[in-house]
C-alpha cells in the first residue's frame, strides 16, 4: 500500500504492476472523486463512497469491495477501514490523513510477490508512511577513512 501525490504517478505504477503480471483483481485505488477521471480506465469496478470528514471518494478494483465489506461508509471512515483489513494504526493514520490532504492511496494484494509490488511502487514515487521509512544516514565517511572509495581513491588507484 503507498500513497502518491500525482494521478501520473498512479498511472505509471498500475502500468508497471500489469507489466509485471499483477492483475487487475490484485490492485486498488482510493481517490477524491474530483481527481478520478483520469485513472478510471486503469481499472475495473470502480464504486463512489461517501467517507465522513473526507467526502465523496472513487474507489476502483480490489480496494473498491475490500473497502465496502470493511465498512468505509460508517462512522470510522478510512482508519476504521484500514484497520478492519489489517494495517497498523500509525500507517492507517498515515493513509488517511495523506488522502484528506488530496493523495491517493494505491493497494496491491500481492501475496508471495509483495517485494516485487512494493519495488514497483517504490519506483513510481509511493510513500509508504512515516512506519516504514527510511531512517536519514548518520554516518559519512571521508578520505582519512581507510574504508572510503571515493573517486580520489578509485582515481589514484588506492
Amino acid at each position: 500500500m503507498g500513497l502518491f501525490r500525482r494521478p501520473l504517478q498512479v498511472e505509471r505504477a498500475i502500468q508497471d504492476l500489469k507489466a509485471g503480471h499483477f492483475a487487475d483483481s490484485q490492485i486498488g485505488v482510493l481517490m477524491h472523486e474530483s481527481g478520478a477521471t483520469g485513472l478510471l480506465g486503469f481499472l475495473a469496478g470502480v464504486d463512489r463512497v461517501a467517507m465522513p470528514g473526507i467526502g465523496p471518494l472513487v474507489a476502483g478494483g480490489a480496494l473498491a469491495s475490500t473497502l465496502a465489506s470493511a465498512g468505509i461508509g460508517t462512522a470510522g471512515g478510512l482508519l476504521g477501514a484500514l484497520a478492519g483489513i489489517g494495517v497498523p494504526e500509525e500507517e492507517a493514520d498515515f493513509f488517511d490523513l495523506g488522502l484528506q490532504a488530496g493523495g491517493i492511496l494505491l493497494t496491491v494484494d500481492a501475496g508471495p510477490r509483495e517485494a516485487d509490488a512494493e519495488q514497483i511502487l517504490m519506483v513510481a514515487g509511493a510513500d509508504f508512511g512515516r512506519a516504514r521509512a527510511t531512517p536519514p544516514r548518520t554516518e559519512r565517511r571521508d578520505r582519512r577513512d581507510p574504508a572510503y572509495a571515493g573517486p580520489e581513491r578509485r582515481m589514484a588507484g588506492i
